[in-house]
């Protein structure tokens, strides 16, 4: 009897000495969790894709090991991006990244921002960003700051053109296309097409009779290949720039030597930066292949909001936040900070830095004059 006692007593502690030793090994093991929002498949995949390939060579830099990226496909869908949300919240993730797309983002960004969580936006640009709240944080300039900085390379470039404006009817296009149609003081001739469309001729031969020279793109990649390649099909040679959303090297592959010349506004990268050439010389060994700019400021959102994230000793959101305020961090664009102005209710927070030109020549996008 007294034999059963004693084992029973050394079984006992034998399990507290386990479920001490799992509980340390846990705590030893925990990472800080980072969801991650991003049109992974569909019609934009190509955005969520480039984001992620930078966010994943972010990681590398994390020789700790004390991350992990939670990664969500959105499909550039409202709903979906709503359900992914709400998984990433039950499994108490309070750390975020996304969307690449406006609209999702006006839908995720609200309840990241009633939850008291954080919120770094990488790619997308929509103006309405702004006025979610203090917790949100872009890291790339919104659509007013690319709209003009493209109505002033216009008119300094291009003074005496007849304008056109051929947008996409989405949050994306028509907040865009609304700004830059003040700033032409609605001078200038316009029409929208559909998300989905794929034939542009009747509205390209429209814009042809107007004797319209010069044509903006508020829209995505896709739909900007079949217009650019349509519009040689129809022997319409307009000037043709767009905006960040037709970014895509995959536009250059689908448009063909329709894309030659053609213009865009898009983020700013300073190659000859140290942050830049780390991350071009990581991403050439993993991907044999140099990276886009989407690639670069997903690789750049990663190190900020890990970098914020390490300097905090608890981890707690008021003092993450204050730091992503406060900090003057090395960018791809050099010294940059996050501002925002509250009085004009915009307390999201913004990266101080606005749009370059670029231009595809010989198959690349270039910056202009380069």
């Amino acid at each position: 009897m007294k034999n059963m006692y004693i084992s029973s007593i050394v079984t006992a502690l034998l399990a507290v000495f386990v479920f001490c030793l799992w509980g340390c090994q846990e705590k030893e093991n925990h990472k800080v969790d980072i969801g991650v929002i991003l049109p992974l498949t569909g019609e934009v995949a190509t955005y969520g894709q480039a984001v992620k390939s930078g966010l994943d060579i972010a990681l590398e830099n994390d020789v700790n090991k004390k991350f992990r990226l939670l990664y969500e496909d959105s499909r550039a869908d409202k709903k979906t991006a709503i359900n992914a949300l709400e998984k990433l919240f039950f499994n108490k993730v309070e750390f975020f990244i996304g969307d690449a797309t406006s609209s999702v983002t006006y839908e995720i960004g609200p309840r990241i921002q009633a939850k008291n969580k954080i919120l770094v936006v990488p790619i997308a640009t929509g103006d309405r960003i702004r006025e979610i709240g203090e917790n949100i944080f872009m890291i790339s300039p919104r659509n007013e700051k690319q709209t003009k900085k493209i109505a002033s390379f216009i008119k300094e470039k291009f003074s005496g053109k007849r304008i056109g404006c051929f947008f996409k009817q989405n949050d994306y296009g028509v907040n865009i296309a609304n700004t830059f149609l003040k700033l032409f003081e609605n001078n200038i001739y316009s029409q929208a097409y559909q998300e989905g469309q794929s034939d542009f001729r009747s509205s390209l031969l429209k814009f042809r009779d107007e004797r319209v020279e010069l044509v903006f793109l508020p829209g995505n990649y896709e739909e900007t290949a079949a217009i650019l390649k349509q519009s040689r099909e129809i022997n319409y040679n307009a000037v043709f720039i767009g905006t960040d959303g037709t970014y895509s090297p995959k536009l250059i592959e689908l448009a063909g030597d329709a894309s030659e010349n053609f213009l865009l506004a898009m983020m700013p990268i300073d190659y000859k930066s140290k942050i830049y050439l780390e991350f071009e010389a990581k991403y050439l060994q993993k991907h044999n292949a140099k990276p886009d700019i989407f690639a670069c400021y997903g690789y750049e959102s990663g190190l900020i909001i890990m970098d914020a994230i390490s300097s905090s000793l608890n981890k707690s959101i008021a003092e993450i936040k204050n730091y992503l305020q406060s900090k003057e961090f090395d960018s791809l664009t050099g010294k940059m900070h996050f501002e925002n102005e509250v009085e004009a209710n915009r307390p999201s927070w913004e990266a101080n830095r606005d749009y370059k030109i670029y231009i595809v020549k010989k198959g690349n996008f270039t910056p202009y004059n380069s």
